[in-house]
């Protein structure tokens, strides 16, 4: 039965692996990044983390799910568009939300400490 879901998500294109070293590269930033876990385009894990965001901000009693979605699509697209700009080659759109996707971590630590702790 395991075997079966594990098999689905590798057909889908989700490597729990690679979510597992990007989220271990954020959270440790003098570690020195591997070049071709960053440069893959997983959206997987980044979806997991806004999606666990809008969730500590909904227990936090704050629905604001249109401003974490909004705000994080303006973002991409602002740092898509300076990437290009500044780079030779150019840079992906998949890669950029990527990597800001990932980037989303502290900001769940940061909400779910305002769940556990009252801040006022």
């Amino acid at each position: 039965m395991f075997s079966f879901k594990f098999s689905l998500f590798a057909e889908l294109g989700i490597n729990f692996d690679h979510i597992w070293q990007k989220t271990l590269t954020v959270l440790h930033p003098l570690k020195v990044a591997d070049g071709s876990i960053m440069n893959e385009t997983d959206l997987a894990g980044p979806m997991v983390f806004c999606l666990a965001f809008g969730a500590t901000l909904l227990l936090a009693g704050k629905i604001q799910f249109g401003y974490v979605y909004g705000i994080s699509a303006i973002g991409c697209l602002g740092m898509y568009c300076l990437l290009n700009l500044m780079s030779m080659t150019g840079v992906s759109f998949g890669c950029v939300g990527s990597v800001l996707g990932y980037c989303l971590l502290p900001m769940i630590i940061l909400s779910s400490f305002g769940v556990l702790f009252s801040l006022q």
